[in-house]
């Protein structure tokens, strides 16, 4: 995540199980913006692979106001994708709930370079 073009705050959380089969990262990237991505990853090894038991890719403008949220939050059964859903935010008023898959982490450097501004952050490197 931090190809993003973000800076880590000091407060990222790694936590790893007694068992090393289960692993959390929760870590807030901020921009020179005021962007903020707060990420949280919980991953299962032990089928042998990395599966992604719980994700959120939370993207907030510099007023703390959503841009987008992927996640897999066990909520909004109705649809098609769940539990995997997005939540955009398009001008004023309520974000709005979009069906879609889990995103690899590419989709969400390429989608946070988009809202950004790809420009504006490799002038800051």
């Amino acid at each position: 995540m931090l190809g993003t073009g973000g800076a880590p705050r000091s407060d990222a959380l790694i936590t790893i199980d007694p068992y090393d089969v289960t692993g959390i990262l929760d870590l807030d990237l901020d921009y020179p913006t005021g962007h903020r991505l707060s990420v949280l990853l919980a991953i299962d090894v032990s089928f042998g692979y990395p599966l992604c038991i719980q994700y959120s890719f939370h993207l907030q403008d510099a007023r703390g106001r959503l841009v987008f949220r992927y996640d897999n939050a066990p909520h909004h059964r109705e649809l098609p994708t769940f539990p995997h859903h997005k939540h955009v935010q398009f001008g004023a008023g309520r974000p709005r709930l979009i069906t879609h898959q889990q995103p690899s982490l590419a989709e969400v450097i390429r989608e946070v370079w988009e809202r950004i501004g790809q420009s504006t952050l490799q002038g800051q490197q």
